[in-house]
């Protein structure tokens, strides 16, 4: 069947959906840093 294709194309999507957090993450901690240089 095409389980191993699945498989491969949520491993890919939960890849890009971490990378995109970690991202967001990161800016969080930016913005919070800034700001707290700021005030």
């Amino acid at each position: 069947g095409n389980d191993g294709f699945d498989i491969l194309r949520w491993d890919k999507i939960y890849g890009r959906l971490e990378a995109s957090l970690d991202s967001c993450e990161i800016a969080g901690n930016l913005m919070e840093s800034i700001i707290l240089k700021n005030s």
